[in-house]
């Protein structure tokens, strides 16, 4: 029954909405919910004032469950429950090796700075896009799954932007950053609203492609998203995925960078202190922050795979491979040379 509701009614719809998002620049999924949430208001203003009349017209049942379908299909899509019925949802999951020993995690470290340091460009970095992080990241996770013979592909092509009320609420739990199972986009804060680095905007953009190709567990989808960027054939994103496996550990990668790339130390303090400034003058988000707070809805590092247990930790277990694979290629290709 379930299968059948989402293959003729949700799968349709969100076709429908995914094609005219593809045409817009606007952010269909704030307007979707916008709607959704005024439609109950509107239909207890009614009833409040017509109850006797409305409660006789069959047109007020015909709309009431015209509004509910439609939640069920928006339900449906982003409820992992129902995202089940996808057959690529069943993902495969990267091996996890055994618990790093201590030498072995300082030489992880070392081989992330130092590809790092070979690869990254700061006059090639600043040319990047959004657009272009877009197109990188959907090819290479494309060419990831490819590996496990699963063959998806995106139609993603534009990113849209958080505006409005919903910002506020993005920016007040932490979670500025999402994509919209329902209509298919990623929205993201726009450069002005949220000053961050190049880098972020980069492992932004790579974590909400993760989430496109329905890797639903933030983790999962932070090791996807991994493996992705050190895959990337662009040297400088290639660079940066080693940069955010490092934000995993504890090695002192700004003091790093400062000494080998002030450039993008630079511009990091510099964006760090915008957002600060920036932050500080927003009452609202600052008030509502503290709502959140106190009800413990915050977003949180925990979520997405970070905790101080370095040896044992579960994300960086599942990389390890993957860079010791990298640097063993580099190694042939050198020979060769």
């Amino acid at each position: 029954m379930l299968l059948i509701y989402y293959k003729y009614v949700s799968l349709p719809l969100y076709n429908c909405l995914y094609y005219i998002s593809s045409k817009v620049n606007y952010n269909i999924s704030q307007i979707i919910t916008l709607i959704l949430a005024l439609i109950p208001l509107v239909l207890l203003v009614l009833l409040f004032k017509h109850r006797l009349k409305l409660l006789k017209d069959l047109r007020f049942y015909l709309f009431t469950l015209c509004w509910l379908v439609f939640c069920l299909c928006a339900i449906s899509y982003q409820n992992a429950f129902f995202v089940r019925l996808i057959p690529s949802f069943y993902l495969p999951s990267y091996p996890v090796s055994e618990p790093l020993d201590s030498q072995q995690f300082e030489n992880f470290k070392q081989n992330c700075f130092n590809e790092f340091k070979r690869l990254f460009d700061f006059d090639q970095y600043q040319k990047l896009s959004d657009s272009d992080l877009l197109k990188h990241a959907t090819i290479t996770s494309q060419e990831q799954l490819k590996q496990f013979n699963i063959n998806l592909n995106s139609k993603l092509t534009k990113i849209k932007y958080l505006s409005g009320v919903p910002r506020i609420l993005g920016l007040s739990y932490g979670g500025i950053a999402y994509h919209d199972l329902f209509t298919g986009e990623i929205v993201i804060p726009t450069k002005e609203d949220y000053p961050t680095t190049l880098f972020f905007r980069a492992v932004m953009i790579f974590h909400e492609i993760g989430h496109a190709f329905y890797h639903a567990d933030d983790v999962q989808n932070s090791i996807f998203q991994a493996h992705a960027m050190i895959s990337s054939k662009h040297p400088v994103i290639q660079s940066l995925g080693y940069l955010f496996i490092l934000q995993y550990t504890d090695y002192p990668m700004w003091t790093q960078i400062e000494t080998y790339h002030p450039k993008l130390y630079n511009e990091m303090v510099t964006q760090q202190r915008l957002n600060m400034e920036l932050r500080s003058k927003r009452k609202a988000i600052k008030s509502f922050k503290r709502i959140l707070t106190k009800v413990k809805i915050q977003n949180n590092d925990v979520k997405y795979g970070y905790d101080n247990f370095y040896l044992n930790n579960v994300y960086l277990r599942s990389i390890i491979d993957k860079v010791d694979d990298n640097l063993k290629r580099k190694e042939v290709v050198q020979h060769d040379k």
